[in-house]
């Protein structure tokens, strides 16, 4: 049975940011795999990604575009299998385009 878990919006690089959301690449009951782009950000102006880090069922998308995020803010949720889960790190990661 998969377990539910919380997406948090990522440090990057170790250090707490804020960005803006452009807009989700993907939406809810979609399955998607490590390393897909879910969303399109801006830092500080610049274009950047956020990438899923392990495979699992988006189940919610809180944050709306237009949002400013700040690391550790709740911008949503999937549902995963326990040996999926990414325990003591990021869900998401930050990359640039």
């Amino acid at each position: 049975m998969p377990f539910s878990h919380q997406l948090a919006f990522p440090a990057c690089d170790g250090l707490a940011i804020t960005a803006r959301l452009e807009r989700w690449r993907r939406r809810p009951s979609e399955f998607v795999e490590r390393g897909d782009i879910i969303a399109d950000i801006s830092v500080d102006g610049a274009a950047r990604v956020l990438c899923i880090d392990f495979p699992c069922l988006l189940s919610s998308l809180v944050a709306q575009p237009g949002d400013t995020l700040t690391t550790g803010d709740r911008i949503g949720a999937c549902a995963a299998e326990g040996e999926d889960l990414p325990y003591n790190r990021e869900s998401l990661l930050i990359q640039t385009i």
